[in-house]
């Protein structure tokens, strides 16, 4: 995850991408977002496009969980090569040294079904907007792209640098306290004006649908927003597809992933008493507060475990 526009170190040596508790439980929300908008047999057919790092993790569960085998992973750091080519999981994976958005323009294959992860490690910057105005006016029907961004808010010095610099994408009604105060509302509306710029001046019809809007923090808050490309008027069947999945937002709206971190002993006993009906016995017993319980109790399904392995 590693973002075109920056030069400092990267993220991936800072952070094992493998244990971040919240964005494990949001892939694993995509991932069961995906298996109820498109068909097993046809995400099968779909082109991975993302920025693998060197810990490959988003690749591993989408080939395990929605069967995907084209899988592209691109970065730019040339001093990790090596690191990048040694821990590709799979040989199936193409791997190029390049940037996010020189690949795009340059070699993507826009002729084939596409689910794209625009993963960034950086604040917003204009570099990332051409990026998504471009692949929205690539992309087709069918097409799935995620977008993935810090979520720092500006400073009340830069506040103003920022609604300047983007300008273009904020609704006219926002002023500069409604971006600080509600910041990752602010991305969301840019990132969904984005692409529908993007799909403005195209001459086939082809409509917008975000279905997921989520921020969360592990170590640097983040934002995530994930939609699909559809025919013009065909917007309420994608709708349907996803209805009953108490986490996809099709409205301007964030939905905060917050989760306590449990010792596995914890996670046994409210999974347990989840499962019986006896949520406040889990509570008493284990001394997890009643916020925290909660906020559990919304993602258990979707919560990871980690061990130390002996290997």
């Amino acid at each position: 995850m590693v973002s075109p526009v920056s030069n400092l170190m990267p993220s991936y040596t800072k952070v094992n991408y493998l244990l971040r508790l919240r964005k494990q439980i949001e892939r694993r929300l995509i991932i069961e977002s995906l298996q109820r908008l498109v068909p097993s047999k046809e995400l099968a057919e779909y082109r991975y496009f993302g920025l693998g790092s060197i810990y490959y993790a988003d690749y591993v569960l989408f080939h395990k969980h929605l069967n995907i085998s084209r899988m592209t992973s691109v970065d730019n750091k040339a001093a990790d090569r090596i690191r990048f080519e040694f821990n590709k999981p799979y040989g199936f994976i193409d791997f190029s040294l390049c940037d996010c958005g020189t690949y795009m323009r340059e070699r993507l294959d826009w002729n084939e079904p596409l689910f794209m992860w625009l993963d960034y490690d950086l604040e917003l910057a204009e570099s990332m907007v051409l990026d998504v105005k471009f692949a929205a006016s690539k992309a087709k029907p069918g097409d799935i792209i995620i977008i993935t961004v810090e979520a720092t808010p500006p400073t009340d010095l830069s506040i103003q640098a920022f609604a300047t610099t983007f300008s273009a994408y904020i609704p006219r009604k926002w002023q500069l306290p409604d971006i600080a105060e509600d910041f990752t509302l602010a991305l969301r509306e840019i990132l969904v004006e984005c692409v529908r710029n993007g799909l403005a001046n195209r001459t086939t019809q082809v409509a917008f649908v975000p279905f997921l809007s989520f921020s969360y923090r592990d170590t640097a808050p983040m934002y995530t927003l994930a939609g699909t490309f559809c025919a013009m008027g065909s917007e309420s069947q994608v709708e349907g597809r996803l209805e009953g999945l108490s986490y996809v937002c099709f409205k301007p709206a964030v939905i905060d992933i917050q989760c306590p971190l449990l010792t596995p002993k914890e996670k046994a006993c409210l999974d347990e008493c989840i499962c019986a009906g006896r949520f406040d016995d889990a509570r008493n017993v284990t001394g997890i507060n009643e916020d925290e319980a909660s906020q559990y109790a919304r993602y258990y399904k979707y919560y990871p475990l980690y061990f130390e392995s002996a290997t």
